[in-house]
């Protein structure tokens, strides 16, 4: 077990529950409890999605470029690949609904402007570094996985 990823891993679980957060709140027409430093979620996706996509460096050495998330997702829990999976295909439902509901508005709106199109999108990002530090925390030694 690798110790590097953790820092890492714990900044996407807490970015996945505040993303999370801030969807339901803004889809029930709330403002989000953290108003003044929602937007900080959008710098905070590159501290862990690219911590997330340089650790598949060495772990992908000998496969193929259409098996990255097989690679990526080989060591993490089951639980943690279904919740990525039905995050990301809500996020695309959701980014489809918005899109053609919305066409030539820009979106769906709330009174916190674009919030409720990015906090679909957080989550999705935070969903997968939170899956794919998971699998280079728990991947062997051998593997690779520390090219950070």
């Amino acid at each position: 077990m690798r110790l590097w990823p953790w820092p890492f891993l714990a900044l996407a679980a807490c970015g996945l529950l505040l993303s999370i957060v801030a969807h339901v709140q803004v889809l029930n027409g709330h403002r989000p409890p953290f108003p003044d430093c929602i937007w900080g979620l959008h710098f905070g996706i590159f501290l862990v999605y690219l911590p997330a996509v340089l650790s598949l460096g060495r772990r992908m050495e000998g496969h193929d470029r259409m098996d990255v998330l097989r690679v990526a997702f080989k060591y993490a829990p089951t639980w943690l690949k279904v919740l990525f999976w039905v995050i990301a295909i809500y996020s695309f439902a959701f980014g489809a609904y918005s899109f053609f509901t919305h066409r030539g508005q820009g979106g769906l709106k709330s009174a916190d402007g674009d919030l409720p199109d990015f906090s679909a999108v957080w989550m999705l990002f935070y969903s997968a570094s939170l899956t794919f530090l998971w699998s280079a925390a728990r991947a062997p030694r051998r593997e690779g996985a520390d090219a950070v």
